[in-house]
Parts: C-alpha cells; structure tokens; sequence
C-alpha cells in the first residue's frame, strides 16, 4: 500500500458522505506538477475514464479556475466519480526545498501505479496527456488528510480517522465548555426573571 499525506481538494468529492471518504476501485490516476487551471486540458483524460466507466484520481501541484467545479459536477452528475489532491497544500519538513518534496510524492505514486508524471519541468503539456500516461490503481481510498493507494484491498485499521484521539479530545472539550457556558448564563437568566413562560 502507497501513503500520501494529503487528502482530498473539496469535500464534494467524496463518495462516503457518513465516513466522509472517496472510495475508488480500479481507478486510472493522473500525476502533473502542474497546477491545472483549465479543464479543457484534462478533458481527454475525463473522457477516457468516463468512456471505460472508471473512476479517476487526479494529483497535481494545485487546482485553479474552472477545474474543481467542473470534476465535481462530472463526478456528482456520475459522468466520472473522480478525486482531486492538490499535493501543493502538502506539508512541508523547515528548509525543506517545497518542488523536491513534490518530486518525491509524484516519483513515489508513480513506481506504485505504474503512470507517468506530466511534468511541467520537462516541458509537457496537459492537453496531450494520452490515456498511456495514466496509472491505474486497485483500491483507493481519499480521506480528509491522506490518499491511500493499494492493490489489495484496504483494511479498515489503515485507514486514519478523521479527527485525531486529540482532535475529538479537543472538541469535546469545547463542545463541554459551551454546554456549561449555555446552562450557567440559563440559569442566571431563570433566576433573575423568575417563574414564567418569558
């Protein structure tokens, strides 16, 4: 199983509303350190998988313009179920050089796929991505935080939460605060005003 550590672009894209993940299988995947900003250069690639009815999975430097909306309504209308990674929003180790750190995610998704990087330092364009370029991947899964690519299916352990054990702390524990907050400043109101219906 491939790890990247960076999770879905828009949260429209899911196909799990209740564990608010993508689940894809027999996916192609598109690899670019572009950032695409027009979907007519993709729109090969969106046909090619629609054509085949499978799902796609797109990574790239960023997404801009018309793109975001355009996948998603081809992916909510069920042209093609797609999923989008801005490997761009990546974090990124201090003095860490950002278009290396993009190198190795692209350098690592590739050897797991078997795709070819559309790479804008080669100089090669998005409109002529050909269906060869892409990779293909068994079992996907795109939660808010990473994109997890298998042959074999996913377990259900590998599959990071959404909310960290300190994330859910966290929120309970503002959610505990507010409650106390509302039920004091009820309280104090009941007592001032009295008995009543006011």
């Amino acid at each position: 199983m491939h790890k990247v550590d960076v999770g879905y672009a828009s949260q429209l894209l899911i196909t799990d509303s209740e564990k608010e993940r993508a689940v894809f299988e027999n996916a192609y995947v598109l690899l670019t350190d572009h950032v695409i900003d027009n979907f007519r250069d993709v729109l090969v690639v969106v046909e090619e998988a629609a054509k085949h009815g499978r799902p796609l999975l797109v990574l790239a430097r960023g997404f801009d313009g018309d793109v975001l909306p355009s996948l998603v309504t081809n992916h909510m209308r069920g042209i093609v179920k797609a999923c989008a990674i801005a490997l761009g929003t990546a974090k990124v180790e201090p003095g860490s050089d950002p278009d290396d750190a993009l190198r190795a995610v692209l350098a690592g998704v590739t050897e797991a796929t078997g795709g070819r990087v559309v790479s804008k330092e080669l100089g090669m364009e998005l409109k002529n991505t050909q269906a060869s370029d892409l990779g293909q991947a068994a079992h996907v899964v795109v939660t808010e935080k990473v994109t997890l690519l298998s042959n074999d299916p996913i377990p259900e352990e590998d599959i990071p939460p959404v909310m960290t054990a300190d994330e859910i702390a966290a929120r309970d524990r503002t959610m505990a605060e507010i409650e106390a907050k509302v039920r004091a400043e009820f309280e104090a109101k009941q007592g001032t005003e009295g008995p009543g219906l006011g």
